[in-house]
């Protein structure tokens, strides 16, 4: 489900993994959604490119204490 709603971007200066949001009404998306992960695919940050703006958002996601991956998101 993630990889069919994401593309894949390559990796960022920090080695981060990039994944873009697909847009699927590009005339109401106006703004890019990405998620960064390490090399462990560990979730590092999102964000949210408007025009010139770029917020990034670092959260923590875990699942029973355990950092949330990138295959916990795929399965």
């Amino acid at each position: 489900m993630f990889s069919a709603l994401t593309d894949y971007k390559g990796t960022d200066e920090n080695n981060l993994h990039i994944f873009e949001v697909k847009k699927f009404i590009t005339k109401a998306a106006k703004a890019k959604f990405v998620f960064f992960f390490d090399q462990n695919n560990t979730f590092q940050k999102a964000r949210i490119e408007k025009n010139i703006l770029v917020s990034d958002y670092s959260a923590l996601l875990t699942r029973n204490g355990e950092d949330e991956t990138l295959h916990d998101l795929v399965e």
